[in-house]
C-alpha cells in the first residue's frame, strides 16, 4: 500500500470516527509512528528499509492530521456551536527512546517528563536501557514503553482539553 493510499484510509477512518453518534465532544488522539529503523529487533539493512517505509507513512499521517486540523480551524472548531463543542483531533508524536534516555541519563538535565513514574527512583532511572522500553520481541512496548506511551497520550489529551499536567 502506498503512503498516499494509507493517508486516504486514515482520513476516511478519522472522518468516520468524528461523525459517529455520541462523539460530538470527542477529542480524537492519533498516535504517531516511531522510527522503525531504531527498533532493537531489526538488523541492518532491513532496519533501513523498514525505517524508510515508516517515515513515509509517518509523514503522510502527519499531513492528514494537519490537514484535518486546518479544516477544523477554518470552521472555528474550537468555538461553541449550537451549545456544544465541535470535535477535535490531535497528534501524539512518539519521541525517540534514545532521546528520552539521553534526558534521563544526563545529570545536568531534569528527567524527561514522560519518565515521571521513575522520578523517585534515581537508581532505576539511571540504569534504564533501550531494551527496557520493549517487550522480549524487541518491537512491542514493554513495561516502560507502555508507561511512556500512556504518559504521552495523557499529556496530549490534557493539553487538548486545556488542563495542565504536572
Amino acid at each position: 500500500q502506498s503512503a498516499s493510499a494509507f493517508g486516504i484510509e486514515l482520513k476516511s477512518l478519522l472522518i468516520s470516527i468524528q461523525s459517529s453518534p455520541g462523539c460530538e465532544h470527542a477529542v480524537v488522539l492519533v498516535m504517531g509512528l516511531p522510527d522503525f529503523s531504531r527498533m532493537p529487533f531489526l538488523p541492518w539493512p532491513l532496519s533501513s528499509v523498514v525505517g524508510w517505509r515508516g517515515r513515509a507513512l509517518k509523514e503522510e499521517m502527519e499531513r492528514v492530521v494537519e490537514e484535518m486540523q486546518l479544516d477544523e480551524d477554518g470552521d472555528d472548531s474550537n468555538e461553541k456551536t449550537n451549545g456544544s463543542r465541535r470535535r477535535r483531533i490531535a497528534l501524539a508524536t512518539i519521541p525517540e527512546v534514545q532521546d528520552v534516555l539521553g534526558d534521563a541519563q544526563n545529570i545536568n538535565t531534569t528527567n524527561h517528563p514522560l519518565l515521571d513514574h521513575l522520578r523517585h527512583d534515581p537508581a532505576q532511572l539511571a540504569s534504564l536501557q533501550i531494551q527496557d522500553f520493549f517487550a522480549d520481541d524487541g518491537f512491542h512496548p514493554g513495561k516502560h514503553g507502555t508507561i511512556l506511551l500512556g504518559n504521552l497520550l495523557s499529556r496530549v489529551y490534557a493539553e487538548e482539553i486545556g488542563i495542565s499536567v504536572l
